[in-house]
Formats: structure tokens, sequence, C-alpha cells
């Protein structure tokens, strides 16, 4: 009789949450039928009819209630007392059972053993390091709109990638996290991703040594999957690929057709490095217009819709007091950016602007002939045409992009005279000092050395150079990221000391939590691999629209942002933004923001109000400009 019991209940467990849900309703529906005509035949209650009394036992399995002494007789009370047990006892299987079911469906949705369910979602193939920086902006840019699902997948297994979203977002606010593992290049692993409804295909691809050839095939994969799941190609979600190389691009581009979206953000940090040496704190402007926090790039209404018709550009640029217009989108797709003062832009044409949000992108009547011609010409006279701060220049370690650093800081223009690249001591490092070593140049100097070693770089003599860049991005380093770039500049701030201030660092990082480590306490430029290469990505994801804008500013040659030192002279510079910004219109220059250094500290305001002029007693001015190569 036991295994007989046993058997059954076995084979009622094996037939799954349903079977169980069932035959708890069918026992509960026993117990109170019994219950019931106990009372009935002993005629324990006060019920007239046994529908009445069912009902009542049945709703106080249910529902239990308090039990009164003066309801009846102790046997009665004590029939009541068994049946509200019960039904608290089965009540409480039922909770559990239905929790381990919810909970059990929504791990088959997370690990990919019940199809995706959720539709307008983001997929991303592969896990690299630029995945979380894309996504914290996506969160930022996502915070005021409803619920963004972003699902991932990737060959790392299924718990070490739900440990890497828990270490790696502190508060998602509203986007929703999904992983699931999967081997991106066989076409199974997109069954249950729901890729039909997808707003976004991201191929990132895990990161390996392969991992060009490995974008390529998960693309081939994903393009596979669509064509033979009847999917009409007017109908496949976007699809952006990352790529590190022209050849890669290239090859993208074949086998889409050029459908696909290629974004190349490789060389974006090592000529942002460049840049730096010449211009001081030009990171953080990047990063800022970049963000979706802060001031960022948006395309204004119509001239027409914004009430200003058709004009020259430099009058548009001082129509709009709390906006910056870098260019204009004319009305058959041209763009234009940092254009002729005197261009026109058409009725139908919408400036690209520089704006805090949308809602303060607002036109007034203006005029720019406010100014004279002699206040014109003395503003031109301040900047510092030649830009140039650091003439001797040390390069420590090795970034992923070093022969690109190299090359520019030799041939491009920059200034500077004397070039000290500072190799890791190991095969790599010699390696690329045999490398370099066949440009034929005076101008550089090649060092083998510990780069983590206070008496190799004391050799150096750190104090005598006007700029030291310091990057580990293409070694193996024990410890984690980043951790040979904060060893060696503790090391430089020691041996710097006294002469810290007047030494310009700047440090390649690939995370930014450890440019925060570093930040806190030391006066530095900070040049964040994965972080500006995310903030490309995330405008591409999220802002369609711009991606032709940012191409052009950011990842192409043809445009760039940058600081134009002014000259201090006898008077401080006394005039308005506005009035210095229709100045370098001129030039071709448009002016979006200033940096000064104020009661011994550092102030750096992107797109100040019109009228907003220098406090007194500034120093060290900087203006921030957009201008074409």
């Amino acid at each position: 009789m036991v295994s007989k019991l046993k058997f059954y209940i076995d084979d009622m467990l094996s037939r799954g949450s349903n079977s169980l849900i069932l035959w708890l309703g069918i026992i509960s529906l026993m117990a109170v039928i019994a219950a019931a005509g106990l009372v009935w035949i002993f005629e324990l209650g006060p019920q007239e009819s046994f529908g009445g009394l069912f009902w009542d036992l049945m709703m106080r399995a249910v529902t239990p209630w308090e039990i009164e002494a003066s309801m009846g007789s102790l046997p009665y009370l004590l029939v009541l007392l068994g049946i509200t047990l019960f039904g608290i006892f089965v009540l409480s299987i039922l909770i559990s059972l239905l929790s381990a079911i919810i909970d059990a469906r929504v791990q088959d949705v997370t690990n990919g053993s019940q199809p995706f369910p959720f539709d307008n979602h983001i997929v991303i193939l592969g896990w690299s390091p630029r995945l979380t920086a894309i996504i914290e902006e996506l969160v930022i840019a996502n915070e005021s709109n409803k619920l963004l699902r972003i699902l991932i997948l990737s060959a790392k297994p299924a718990d070490k990638l739900a440990s890497l979203i828990e270490t790696s977002f502190a508060d998602l606010k509203t986007t929703k996290l999904y992983c699931r593992s999967r081997d991106l290049c066989t076409e199974s692993s997109f069954d249950n991703a729901n890729l039909r409804a997808a707003r976004q295909i991201l191929i990132l691809g895990d990161t390996s040594e392969e991992i060009e050839g490995s974008r390529l095939k998960i693309y081939l994969s994903i393009r596979r999957y669509l064509a033979t799941n009847n999917i009409a190609e007017t109908r496949w979600p976007e699809i952006i690929v990352n790529v590190d190389s022209r050849d890669e691009t290239d090859i993208i581009n074949m086998a889409s057709a050029s459908k696909a979206v290629t974004v190349n953000v490789s060389d974006i940090p090592a000529r942002l490095i460049v840049e730096t040496v010449i211009q001081p704190n030009l990171p953080d402007i990047y990063e800022e217009i970049l963000s979706f926090d802060g001031n960022e790039i948006y395309i204004a209404n119509s001239m027409t819709e914004l009430g200003l018709g058709e004009m020259p550009f430099v009058a548009a640029w001082s129509a709009l007091d709390h906006s910056i217009p870098i260019g204009f989108w004319t009305h058959d797709n041209r763009i234009e950016i940092a254009p002729d003062a005197k261009a026109i832009v058409g009725a139908n044409d919408r400036l690209i602007v520089i704006s805090e949000d949308d809602s303060t992108i607002a036109a007034k009547a203006a005029s720019p002939t406010d100014d004279t011609p002699a206040n014109n010409t003395t503003i031109l006279k301040q900047i510092d045409a030649k830009n140039t701060t650091a003439q001797r220049v040390l390069l420590i370690g090795m970034s992923t992009n070093h022969r690109f650093i190299f090359d520019r800081l030799i041939h491009a223009g920059t200034g500077v005279k004397q070039l000290t690249v500072c190799l890791p001591d190991n095969e790599i490092g010699t390696a690329m000092k045999q490398d370099l070593a066949q440009q034929k140049t005076t101008k550089a100097k090649f060092i083998v050395a510990k780069t983590d070693s206070p008496t190799d770089l004391a050799r150096l003599k750190p104090d005598s150079f006007d700029a030291i860049i310091v990057s580990h991005t293409a070694l193996p380093q024990t410890g984690g990221n980043d951790v040979q770039t904060i060893k060696s500049i503790q090391i430089l701030r020691s041996l710097l000391a006294d002469n810290l201030a007047d030494t310009h660092l700047i440090a390649e990082m690939l995370e930014g939590k450890n440019r925060d480590i570093l930040a806190y306490e030391l006066d530095s430029d900070f040049v964040v691999s994965e972080k500006i290469g995310s903030k490309v990505f995330a405008q591409y994801i999220e802002n369609p629209v711009l991606r032709h804008i940012v191409d052009k500013l950011i990842c192409s040659q043809t445009h760039h942002i940058k600081l134009y030192p002014v000259k201090a002279g006898k008077t401080p510079l006394s005039s308005s933004f506005g009035a210095i910004g229709r100045g370098l219109l001129t030039k071709q220059k448009i002016l979006i923001g200033w940096s000064y250094s104020s009661d011994g500290s550092r102030t750096s305001i992107i797109n100040p109000d019109a009228d907003s002029t220098l406090p007194d007693g500034y120093q060290q001015l900087s203006l921030m400009v957009v201008e074409q190569q």
C-alpha cells in the first residue's frame, strides 16, 4: 500500500506544476466536503442547508477568520479550527508553489530556456571592457523614459555573466538587464532572443585575440538567422558592429552591402592623448559633450520654426542665448560643422547646437553688429596661434595605439621638439622599440626600463619634461586593469614632488573607476579609453539622427575641439561670451565655452549664457572652440 502511494505521489510530481496545483485543489475540495459531511450528519452546526454549510467552510478554508465560542458546540468549534488550520496549510503550499513557478519562469527567460517575451529591446552580442560604460550611458539617457530592456548574449558561463552584471552596475534606474550564455557563432543561439522584435543589435564580440574574425562570423550568423526565419530584410533590426580597423570596416560593409552600421572608435583615445599634450583639460570637454548628462549635441527645429528664417550663420549663432550653434543640417541632408560666418542657413535648414536640454533651444532677435571691428581684432590678437604648451614629452609604457601616438607627436606639427619613449623591459617593449626606431628622426629617444621601478623612472629625470604620458593599455597586468599605470603615476608623483604643478601629466586608463581613484588626489588629465569610445557607441545607439555629426566631429580627422590659450594682455578681457564668439566666427572657430583659473581653482564652463563675462582677477584663460582641420 505504501509503495503504491509513493508511486502515485512520484507520478504526480513528474507531471509538473499544473498537476500539483490540480491535486492540491482536489485534496482541498475533498477535505471541505468531508468536514461539511461530518458536521451535517451529526448536526454539529447551526446551518439549515448542506449547501450553506459547505460554502461557509469553504470560505473559512480560503479566508481564515476569528473563531468565537458563541458560534456553536465544542465539536463544531473543533471542526472550524481544523478547517482553518488546513486552509492556512494549503494556502502556504500554494503561495510557495506559485512563487517557485514564477521564479522558474523568470529564470527560464533569463537563461534562454523560454523565448524572450519583450519587444523593442536592445540585443548586445559579446562582453567587452567597453560594455559597462556603454550601458552606463544608456542608463543615463533612458532614466526619464519608460523601461529599457537590454539582452546580453555572451560565450561566458551563465554564473560569470550574472556575477559581472551584479558587480558592474549599482543603479540601473529604468533599465533592465538580461543575460544568456550562448555560442555567438551558432544560429540556434538566437532562437529565444526575439530578434524579430528587437530595436537594435550591437555586435561587440567577446574579448579575445581573434575578435575581429569573431565579429565577422557573428554578423554572418545573425544575417543567416534573420534570412532563414522568414523575416523580411526591410524589417530586420538595425545592426551596429564595433570595428577596430579600416580593413574590418571594409569587410563588414561588403558582407552587409553597407547595411550594417560600423563604428570605429579605436583611435579616438590615441588622438585625444596627442591633442591633450597640446591642450590640457580637453578630455573633460569631450566626455561632457558625448555624455547624456549635462550639455550635449542636439538638432534644433527648422529656422522657420525657431522664428528666424534665412540668414548668415553668424546671425543665427547670435540669435541663441542658451545654446551654442556649431553648424547646421541642410534640408537636403548636407552637414556643415564650423561653417564660414557668412554661410547662409536656409529657412528649412536646422541648426546643430550644444545645449543643456532641447527645451532651452530658443531664438531671439539679435544682431551680430554690436561689436566694433577694433574689439574683434583685439580678441583675435590675444589668441595664442601656436597653441603649444609642451615641447619636451615623455611617453611611458605602451598603449594599444602606441605607433599612432608616436607618429602624431613626431610628425603632426604638434610643436614637440624632443620625445623620449620609455618602453617596458620585456619582449613586447623591445619589439616596439625596434619597430619605432625604423623611423629616421632626431626628435625621438628610446629607453627600455621597468616602468614600475622608482630607480628606473628617476633616471629619466621626469622634472625636465613639459608633459608626461603614461599608458599600459597594451600590456597584460597582474592585479587588474590599470594597475601598472596607477603604480607609475604614484612613482612620478613622488619623484616630481615640488615640481608636480609645473608638469602636465596625462594618463590613459581603461576603466573610469580607476580614473576616479587617482583624480581624487591628483590634478591631471585622464583619457579613459573605453569610456570615450563607449560614449560614442551610446550616441550611435540612442541618437541615430546624430551619427553623422558625431562621426564628423569626433571620429574623423576633419574637425576638432580645441582649447586656445589667451595671452594675458595689459587689461583683462572684459567682453561677453557672445562678443568673443562673434569675433572668432570670422576665423571659422566656433566658441563653445571657456576655462580659467580664479581664486586658486580651475573652472571650465561649456555653453555659458551669451551675456556671461569673466570674473575679476581671472588667470590662464583658454577658449574652447570647434574648428575644421
